[in-house]
């Protein structure tokens, strides 16, 4: 559904490029991204149309030069999705509730580029894909209790997710055969997740993937729980500064996974919900042309300086 659009005044037979604002008002944050700084900034130049999703109205490919995406991750997952593979300029410009993607800008600088995602089953996703104990946070969490209450609704879940999962599955980690029941299995590409900076191993744009596995407990219900404490508290509260292998857990760089399991299983991508088939692989894959992250604070300042 397409609100209204802007045609810029062209000398007659100029090809003029055109630039694609989508903004999701059903995202945390989509407020801080006013219209008009967004037009200002980016569709300088351009042809521009401006695109809301809306409850009944989700968004579908167009055909543009550049397309600038404000909303979470998981409306920047869904876009990337649609351009994949396309000679698109796409620019990211984070209004969610946690906005993890935007957490790969290890400069700190709200200005950066994305080189590289994680590509599994022929689709992409940015910065997590992960199941098992408390990966359905990412989307059960209704859009508006998330606008209302930010990263409290997330907190406020966390009880309705303790549970012990058993997810049986066979893993060829770059050649290396594994097999066994898990109660974690996450690919990431970047430092955090859960709003928990835990890869202190990462480095962005290296065409690597991280992998975080945890074998599922002895018994289920609370001894279960309690089994897992120790292994979830060394990984996400302690984190990572290089590979780590254990009983209980694995954590690594890798290139290519494949992974086979006993069921179809939905996986948090990017807080969203995938449903994965029983076997396909895992591995990094480059962005050409890079994306480019832009907070609001230097959209802001970009617009001054216009």
């Amino acid at each position: 559904m397409v609100k209204y659009r802007r045609i810029k005044v062209r000398n007659v037979g100029e090809i003029v490029k055109k630039c694609l604002i989508v903004i999701n008002k059903k995202s945390g944050s989509y407020e801080k991204m006013p219209v008009a700084i967004l037009e200002k900034v980016f569709g300088k130049g351009f042809e521009t149309e401006i695109f809301y999703i809306e409850e009944g109205h989700p968004f579908e490919y167009m055909p543009t030069d550049r397309v600038v995406i404000c909303g979470g991750d998981g409306t920047f997952n869904s876009v990337l999705n649609l351009y994949r593979k396309r000679d698109t300029e796409i620019i990211y410009c984070p209004c969610g509730t946690l906005n993890e993607t935007s957490k790969r800008d290890v400069e700190g600088t709200g200005d950066f580029l994305i080189a590289d995602c994680g590509e599994a089953d022929e689709k992409f996703f940015s910065y997590v894909l992960a199941t098992g104990v408390f990966t359905p946070l990412g989307y059960a969490v209704n859009n508006k209790v998330k606008q209302k209450y930010k990263a409290f609704a997330y907190i406020a879940n966390t009880v309705k997710q303790l549970k012990v999962w058993r997810i049986r599955a066979k893993l060829n980690v770059d050649g290396e055969n594994r097999e066994g029941e898990y109660s974690l299995l996450m690919f990431l590409d970047s430092a955090q997740c859960f709003g928990l900076t835990f890869n202190k191993m990462f480095r962005p744009n290296r065409e690597k993937l991280y992998m975080l596995s945890v074998k599922a407990p002895r018994f289920d219900g609370f001894f279960g729980l309690a089994e897992l404490f120790f292994p979830f508290f060394r990984a996400f509260f302690i984190g990572f500064k290089k590979p780590f292998h254990s009983k209980k857990m694995d954590f690594q760089e890798i290139h290519n996974v494949t992974v086979e399991t006993d069921r179809s299983y939905d996986f948090c991508v990017d807080g969203e919900k995938w449903t994965m088939p029983l076997s396909y692989s895992v591995c990094p894959y480059p962005l050409n042309p890079p994306i480019r992250v832009v907070s609001d604070k230097v959209v802001r300042s970009l617009s001054e300086k216009e």
